[in-house]
């Protein structure tokens, strides 16, 4: 199960999309120290947050990936209802404004997607910075490999079922996937007084292969609306759209 929770808060203060960081600090209130230290030991986490910035407001995005992660977070803070959100780091509140949640079944994207008549042409939106760790050094652009690497370790991380990952698999994916258009632009993300260089923007992406390899990469873009991709993904960075060309167009 997938959960995604919206929060809107107000904005006062004018923050800008590296709040994030300090905003998981307030998520971190509302989860037990067992929790936490029980997903802490290989980087992964049940769990993905990030920030969208409009003119007044924040929409604070938290999204969960199994049933144990909602239980554990979403349905706490729903439990909890604060009117406002602390920020320890700014000694701040952010008022409240509204809430929505949004609940779909990992059966309902296998029903859309693997299951179903997918486009070849798919646009990945970057919304928030987007970065990679190769051979221990920060990669602020997107390849194929890494992309589709993130999205399977994410998805078999939490996957209760199929285990995708194979060497035949991301060799498939290398022969099959490309880019063939992309609008990007290189940014820091701050995180503690680290700046982490990363991207935002779009890429398409042409998929070739059978009819069942097209229909498994949707899949993986579709999972990566909640999963994230790249690093930190906990802390506010790698949040991303997916966009199948319809076949009309």
């Amino acid at each position: 199960m997938f959960c995604k929770l919206n929060i809107t808060l107000e904005n006062k203060s004018g923050y800008d999309i590296n709040i994030s960081s300090i905003l998981h600090g307030a998520l971190m209130q509302f989860m037990t120290t067992e929790y936490v230290e029980s997903h802490h030991s290989n980087g992964l986490r049940p769990y993905t947050q990030h920030v969208e910035i409009n003119k007044d407001t924040i929409d604070w995005v938290i999204t969960t990936l199994t049933k144990e992660a909602k239980e554990n977070i979403i349905d706490k803070i729903i439990i909890s209802n604060p009117n406002e959100i602390y920020l320890e780091y700014k000694d701040d509140s952010l008022k409240v404004l509204k809430y929505g949640i949004e609940n779909i079944e990992y059966s309902e994207i296998l029903d859309k997607t693997y299951f179903g008549d997918c486009s070849r042409i798919v646009r990945i939106n970057f919304l928030t910075p987007t970065a990679f760790k190769v051979n221990g050094r920060y990669q602020f652009y997107p390849t194929i490999e890494h992309i589709f690497m993130s999205l399977i370790n994410k998805h078999d991380y939490t996957s209760t079922g199929t285990q995708i990952f194979s060497e035949e698999i991301m060799e498939e994916i290398r022969e099959h996937v490309s880019i063939v258009g992309y609008n990007l632009r290189s940014k820091m993300f701050h995180l503690e007084g680290v700046k982490i260089p990363s991207f935002i923007g779009s890429i398409t992406i042409k998929i070739g292969g059978n009819k069942q390899f097209v229909n498994l990469i949707n899949m993986l873009c579709e999972c990566g609306k909640y999963s994230g991709v790249g690093i930190k993904t906990a802390i506010g960075m790698g949040a991303i759209n997916v966009f199948p060309k319809s076949r009309k167009e």
